[in-house]
């Protein structure tokens, strides 16, 4: 894998998960961050570029320490079924948040389609940002469980279980303040 830590500081944009149906008028399509915003969360990440096709940016079943944003690239993530198959459950585009966890573990396997560039935020630091943000909480909020069908990688029952306790989970982490 060859990867680089970079001092560059890019602009940040996150992609937004639409709430309102069309009729509400247009949303966003990236969150909205003010300058000291968008500062803040860049003091908080580190920069990496992955210039390897098919590098590990997260390996399913490690422990999850990171939350991470795609800056430039494409990655995909898979899950490893119990049987040994591999499944595809999702491609990121730059601006998608990638790396939630359940129990303290990354749930998919994400690597580098292309040459990319991840924000990676460590989580404790972007609780503590939330926490004297709640706007831009409650929008991180959104994405996440608009991402959640991610998370029933099995097509079964269990997956569809696991994204229900990962939105309960989401909810009531990230809104307790």
């Amino acid at each position: 894998m060859n990867r680089t830590i970079s001092s560059a500081r890019p602009h940040i944009r996150i992609r937004a998960a639409d709430p309102w149906l069309a009729e509400h008028g247009a949303e966003p399509d990236h969150i909205p961050l003010s300058l000291s915003d968008q500062a803040e969360l860049v003091r908080l990440a580190d920069v990496i570029t992955f210039e390897t096709k098919g590098s590990y940016i997260v390996s399913q079943g490690e422990p999850a320490k990171f939350l991470c944003l795609l800056s430039d690239g494409v990655l995909m993530a898979s899950h490893m079924l119990t049987h040994g198959d591999r499944q595809i459950v999702a491609f990121y585009w730059p601006g998608d948040l990638f790396g939630l966890a359940e129990a303290g573990v990354y749930v998919n396997s994400i690597e580098a389609v292309t040459t990319c560039k991840v924000l990676r935020f460590p989580v404790a630091a972007l609780e503590a940002f939330f926490l004297k943000n709640p706007r831009i909480q409650h929008r991180f909020l959104i994405k996440a469980i608009h991402d959640l069908p991610q998370y029933a990688a099995p097509a079964n029952r269990d997956g569809q279980v696991r994204c229900c306790k990962k939105a309960g989970g989401l909810s009531s982490r990230l809104l307790r303040a």
